[in-house]
């Protein structure tokens, strides 16, 4: 598990439209969960745009669930 205040290892993870994880906020500090077992050696990216608000992405012309 990582967390998202874990600075020396959080820095490396990238985003993807099609993310290998995602962040618990519900937990704290918020730690990233793989959405799907994870090959030896696979990069490790999460959805930027999960950081931003519905309200936030709906008026940057973002569609939303």
């Amino acid at each position: 598990m990582l967390y998202q205040n874990d600075f020396s290892i959080i820095k490396f993870v990238n985003h993807s439209s099609n993310p290998t994880s995602t962040s618990d906020f519900t937990k704290p500090n918020n730690p990233l969960l793989a959405i799907r077992d994870l090959m030896a050696g696979e990069e490790i990216t999460q959805n930027y745009l999960e950081f931003e608000s519905k309200e936030v992405l709906r008026g940057r012309g973002i569609k939303v669930e």
